[in-house]
């Protein structure tokens, strides 16, 4: 008698419920795999993570209750042998790398095709690397060689934590409040702020305000 295949499971870590409902859709149609889990939130990630480890976490690095480079980070600190597959609205031309450093196995755009991303998962559960055909050349020659075919924009130079204030900057949120989330203190924010009208060539922070506003904008394009 066969016996069954059991289906591998995937962890689904984005605060969108609709989301949620496409993947499990595009699960649905390959029978080897399943949705074992959804997180809306990085901490509660990390705890289904603990209790239960998937055999894939497919994840959103843009996240209101923290950054996914960060999450990504964390997970591997906590399981090196997890795959972790990014699925996002971000761009992948500044997001993928930075994904990659962090510890995932592959970067893939919400603008895909569902067979695409049924690709990416099945390539990543086989111990592969993904990412689109776009940016593989680009990003492998990077990463493994150093050479860059033109000079960086300022926004590559920034370091992952810079990223982040950056954007929460242009979501609008205070110093305050990005000091809260990101677990530092206010004096720290404002170092941060200071090194991004640096990079920028910014002269106070209502450029770098305007700047990042206009920054974010893009992104959601």
């Amino acid at each position: 008698m066969k016996v069954k295949k059991k289906a591998k499971g995937i962890l689904l870590i984005d605060e969108h419920p609709i989301i949620r409902d496409a993947i499990a859709l595009t699960l649905s149609r390959d029978p080897d795999l399943q949705m074992v889990g959804w997180s809306k939130e990085p901490g509660q990630a990390i705890a289904l993570l603990a209790k239960e480890p998937p055999d894939l976490v497919l994840m959103e690095i843009a996240l209101n209750g923290g950054n996914g480079i960060e999450l990504i980070k964390r997970m591997v600190a906590q399981d090196p042998q997890i795959p972790i597959l990014v699925l996002s609205q971000h761009d992948e031309d500044l997001y993928a790398e930075r994904s990659f450093r962090a510890g995932a196995k592959g970067f893939i755009t919400k603008k895909s095709e569902a067979a695409e991303i049924l690709v990416a998962i099945q390539t990543v559960l086989k111990g592969k690397h993904y990412f689109s055909s776009s940016i593989s050349t680009k990003l492998w020659d990077k990463v493994w060689t150093g050479n860059s075919e033109k000079e960086k924009s300022p926004v590559e130079t920034l370091t992952d934590r810079e990223l982040q204030v950056l954007e929460l900057i242009g979501k609008g949120t205070k110093t305050s409040a990005i000091a809260e989330l990101l677990g530092i203190s206010m004096k720290t924010v404002e170092t941060y702020r200071g090194k991004l009208k640096e990079k920028f060539d910014l002269r106070d922070g209502a450029q770098l305000a305007r700047h990042a506003v206009e920054w974010v904008s893009q992104q959601a394009k």
